[in-house]
């Protein structure tokens, strides 16, 4: 099949070799052993852990201190402090921000001009 001056011998030759490994493999399996749970690994929250998160954030502590140390997603921490009955408190701005000059190119909320009306 293949001539002299041709390179199709060592193609023939892999494809010969590809079959032999595949003949001694035996079938192939289509699925695997065990299903894995769609979206990877969730973590089980014991009552001990969501009570500690829930006494820190009452405490003071920020939600995005409390998903590093309890390796979660911040929704996730919002989401076991709702499931308890507890009310996320919105982000403060502090005084220091509020007192700083003006930004060029930004307006203060409440601040932006009126547009004309009819266009």
């Amino acid at each position: 099949m293949a001539g002299t001056y041709s390179n199709q011998t060592d193609i023939l030759a892999n494809f010969a070799e590809l079959q032999r490994h595949i003949a001694i493999s035996g079938p192939r399996r289509s699925k695997p052993s065990q299903p894995k749970p769609p979206g990877g690994t969730k973590k089980q929250l014991s009552p001990t852990e969501a009570a500690e998160i829930i006494a820190k954030y009452n405490a003071g502590a920020a939600m995005t201190q409390l998903k590093v140390e309890h390796h979660m997603a911040k929704r996730t921490v919002a989401k076991v402090l709702r499931e308890n009955g507890v009310t996320i408190r919105r982000l403060e701005v502090s005084e220091e921000f509020t007192e700083r000059e003006p930004v060029a190119g930004i307006i203060p909320r409440g601040h932006a001009p009126q547009l004309p009306q009819g266009h």
